[in-house]
């Protein structure tokens, strides 16, 4: 049975989960100081919303097995665009819904919702250097955030600025010096009588 949604298809991509506490803080492999991810790749989807909505409506119809349409983004695609926000703390069993800072939110799992037992996530996984996203912690241990391509550190923000007014300057002295040159070309030009216009 394939779902026909009134909505567009969810976007979805293959992904080496990074293993998580409760907390959200990252687990880290003793042995090498990296962070651990899962030790497969596995579907994960971005689109939350809708893909909670798919799986109530699948819910509705167990143990029948439904099917939807999807649309595969490649991991190289994902890196720039969603995964900079990827935080599942529950390795995608379950999704939370409603505004994370609001108090009152839903965990949905449809394995719950079908009287099935929920999935617990692994225990192990596979130390991986992270590339790209810089895990914070304040004084106090508790995680602060990410630093991606759209949050960097203050000190690379700092350089970043400094590169983007070098950059912007060198424009300009660039193109003052072409309009003074082909200006002065065009002086000598008419002074000359080289240009000047027929009588």
């Amino acid at each position: 049975l394939e779902l026909r949604a009134p909505f567009p298809r969810i976007e979805v991509t293959r992904w080496r989960c990074k293993l998580r506490d409760a907390d959200g803080t990252p687990r880290i492999d003793p042995a090498t100081g990296h962070q651990l991810y899962s030790e497969e790749e596995r579907w994960f989807s971005f689109d939350n919303r809708r893909l909670c909505c798919l799986q109530r409506a699948a819910a509705a119809l167990w143990p029948r097995e439904v099917r939807c349409e999807v649309v595969e983004v490649p991991q190289a695609m994902a890196r720039t665009r969603e995964l900079r926000k990827f935080d599942t703390r529950t390795f995608g069993y379950s999704v939370v819904i409603g505004r994370r800072d609001s108090p009152e939110t839903e965990d949905w799992c449809w394995r719950t919702a079908v009287g099935l037992p929920v999935e617990q996530p692994p225990e192990t996984g596979v130390a991986m250097q992270h590339s790209g996203l810089r895990w914070r912690r304040n004084d106090g241990g508790a995680p602060r955030g990410y630093y991606g391509r759209r949050a960097r550190p203050p000190e690379e923000a700092s350089s970043n600025e400094l590169d983007f007014k070098r950059s912007v300057l060198l424009f300009v002295v660039v193109y003052m010096t072409l309009r003074i040159g082909v200006s002065a070309f065009q002086h000598s030009w008419w002074s000359s009588g080289t240009g000047a216009p027929d009588a």
